[in-house]
C-alpha cells in the first residue's frame, strides 16, 4: 500500500466529505514523532467478521507505519519482545464509546505475534464495572489474556502503598503497572472532557492512579495529567498507543453522549503521546467548528495540559516534528 500523508491546510484540520482527515503536512525527517490514522469507511457496511478482519488490517497497518517496517509482524517484534509482560490500559469509562471488542483483539493477536504469550498480557482498566459495562469479560486469572479492573472485584491487585510524586502531584499507581508488567500499551478513544478539554493518551492513565478526582478541578487538569504521566513505571514502560476512533464524541464527554459522536470509523496509533493527543485536539475541534460549537480553546476548558506535557519532554508539539500518515482502506481498495 502507498502511503498517502495529510495535506496542508491554513485552516487547521478538515473533514473532506466522505474522505477523512486533511491535517497540516509535516517534515518527514529522523527522529520526527508519526502519527498513524488508517480508515476504513465500508466498515458499516460489513458483516461483524469483515469486520473484525478489517479492524485487525487498520490496526497492523497503523503500527506498521509507526515502527517504520516492512510488514506488521516486524513492526510488532520491533515494540515488544516475548519476555515482556504487557498491560493494555483502556479507557472504558464512557460505556458504549470504549476501545472496541474488535480493537483490542487486534492488539492481542499483535503482541501474539511478537510472541507475548496471552498469559503475560492483561487487559485493565480502573474498576471492573468499567470493563464490564463496555462488553468485556473479566478473566482475572490464565489462561489469558487476562482482563480485570485495578479494584471493584476480589482478584483486583489494587494500587501500590507507595505514593509517587512528581511536580505538584502525588498519587497511587495501578499495581498492573507498577508490579506486574514490563511494557505498555495505551488504548485510548477520541471525545472531549468537561474538565479537561479532551481525552486522549495522556488523560488515560489518570484511569491508573487511585486519585484523579483530586485533579480535576485544578487548572484544566493541567499540570497534572502531564506529571502523572512522568511517572517512571508509565514514561518508562508505555510502548504504544494503539487508539480507537471508530467513534468520537466531540461534546458532552467525558459520558457518552449519543447525540454529539461522530462515526470516523478509524484507528489511530503512535508512540509519542503529545503528537498524537495534539491530531485528537484538532479532529475534535473540526467536528466541533462542523455543528456550530467553538473550539476548545474558546470554551472555559481549554487543553492546556498538551503544552505542560511538550515542555516536560513527553513529546512534541511541533508539526515540524509530526510525521502525519493517513489511508483509507476502503479507497485502497481494501474490503
Amino acid at each position: 500500500m502507498n502511503r498517502r500523508h495529510f495535506i496542508r491546510s491554513t485552516s487547521g484540520l478538515a473533514l473532506a466529505s466522505g474522505a477523512g482527515l486533511l491535517l497540516p503536512n509535516s517534515a518527514h525527517s529522523a527522529g520526527a514523532s508519526r502519527v498513524a490514522f488508517y480508515r476504513h469507511s465500508g466498515l458499516p457496511h460489513q458483516d461483524e467478521p469483515t469486520r473484525a478482519e478489517s479492524i485487525r488490517r487498520m490496526v497492523d497497518l497503523a503500527v506498521q507505519a509507526v515502527a517504520d517496517k516492512r510488514t506488521p509482524e516486524e513492526a510488532w517484534k520491533a515494540l515488544f519482545a516475548p519476555s515482556d509482560v504487557v498491560a493494555v490500559k483502556v479507557n472504558c469509562m464512557a460505556g458504549l464509546l470504549s476501545p472496541s471488542l474488535h480493537v483490542m483483539a487486534a492488539i492481542v493477536e499483535g503482541l501474539k505475534t511478537a510472541g507475548v504469550d496471552p498469559d503475560r498480557i492483561t487487559i485493565f482498566d480502573k474498576e471492573d464495572r468499567d470493563l464490564i459495562g463496555a462488553g468485556y469479560t473479566l478473566n482475572p486469572e490464565p489462561p489469558g489474556p487476562l482482563c480485570l479492573g485495578t479494584v471493584g472485584g476480589p482478584k483486583g491487585l489494587g494500587y501500590n502503598e507507595r505514593f509517587t510524586t512528581r511536580g505538584s502531584a502525588t498519587f497511587r499507581l495501578s499495581n498492573i503497572v507498577e508490579e506486574r508488567t514490563t511494557a505498555i500499551v495505551n488504548v485510548p478513544v477520541v471525545k472531549d472532557h468537561v474538565f479537561a478539554g479532551i481525552t486522549g493518551a495522556l488523560k488515560n492513565h489518570f484511569g491508573t492512579i487511585h486519585n484523579p478526582e483530586d485533579f480535576h478541578y485544578l487548572n484544566n487538569c493541567s499540570p497534572a495529567v502531564a506529571e502523572v504521566n512522568l511517572a517512571p513505571s508509565l514514561k518508562g514502560k508505555q510502548r504504544l498507543i494503539v487508539g480507537d476512533a471508530l467513534h468520537v464524541q466531540y461534546e458532552g464527554g467525558p459520558s457518552y453522549e449519543a447525540n454529539h459522536v461522530y462515526d470516523y470509523w478509524a484507528v489511530f496509533a503512535g508512540t509519542d503521546p503529545v503528537a498524537v493527543d495534539s491530531q485528537l485536539l484538532l479532529l475534535i475541534d473540526t467536528l466541533r467548528q462542523q455543528n456550530g460549537l467553538p473550539t476548545i480553546a474558546e470554551t472555559d476548558r481549554p487543553c492546556r495540559y498538551l503544552e505542560a506535557a511538550a515542555e516536560r519532554e513527553l513529546g512534541t508539539l511541533s508539526p515540524d516534528a509530526t510525521e502525519l500518515i493517513y489511508a483509507d482502506l476502503a479507497e485502497e481498495g481494501g474490503r
